[in-house]
């Protein structure tokens, strides 16, 4: 049994703990990469971009695959917190029964007729990539995410167009802004080479680097990813 005793100016608030641990947690993380994204934040990220599984998705640098994942989960209608256990299950007073009845009603509510667009994840290493794979097949979306093993620069897209969603390294986690210049270059000549009429929408914590991707954004959103200061932007690719 979890309590949180609260303290403020003089007051107190006793609160119950009835989740078992942050409700951002789906139960499906097994695995996660170097600087994750909160399944919770990638999940309003992707409800910005208006996805709704019936164009290709691709993530160029895909990372354990949260994007992707809360992508398809948010298409399919499939509820959050499915996969997990919550710490009100060990209360005295826990009603089984009726818990149950409203998880097989949120079970009813995916959908099974949506016929799903190619959802593709690129990522170069092949732990990370591994990780990923690892992720979906948790998440109970294996057969509707792939993911392939090597960098985005030797993969085909699929025919488009479609929708790129990318958290790419921005330095405040990984690496120098130096080192990651040409990553940025790099995907943005993979942009203009295979992504004619596809839609972009990338996280950026470093406005120096999403230069580097010679592309002019249409709209800037801001987003705190961390405590971290970004912009979740979005390119017409031409």
């Amino acid at each position: 049994l979890a309590l949180h005793l609260h303290l403020n100016r003089g007051g107190a608030v006793l609160s119950l703990d009835g989740s078992g641990g942050s409700l951002h947690r789906r139960g499906y993380r097994a695995a996660m990469g170097t600087a994750p994204l909160k399944e919770n934040l990638a999940a309003g990220l992707i409800q910005l971009t208006g996805w709704d599984g019936r164009t290709p998705l691709v993530d160029p640098c895909c990372g354990s695959g949260i994007l992707l994942i809360e992508a398809v989960t948010m298409a399919l209608q499939q509820a959050p917190g499915l996969n997990r256990t919550f710490g009100l299950e060990g209360w005295a007073d826990f009603e089984m029964d009726l818990w149950e009845r409203e998880q097989d009603r949120a079970r009813q509510r995916r959908r099974s007729d949506l016929d799903l667009a190619p959802v593709l994840g690129y990522e170069k290493d092949p732990h990370v990539a591994d990780q990923a794979r690892d992720n979906i097949r948790a998440a109970g979306l294996e057969g509707l995410i792939s993911i392939h093993s090597g960098s985005f620069e030797q993969q085909t897209l699929p025919p488009g167009p479609g929708l790129l969603v990318c958290n790419p390294p921005y330095g405040q986690r990984i690496g120098a802004d130096d080192d990651l210049e040409q990553l940025y270059r790099s995907l943005g000549s993979f942009l203009k080479e295979q992504a004619s009429g596809w839609q972009l929408w990338l996280l950026s914590g470093n406005p120096s680097l999403t230069g580097a991707l010679r592309l002019k954004a249409s709209r800037r959103i801001p987003i705190s990813n961390g405590g971290i200061d970004c912009r979740w932007l979005n390119y017409a690719i031409r």
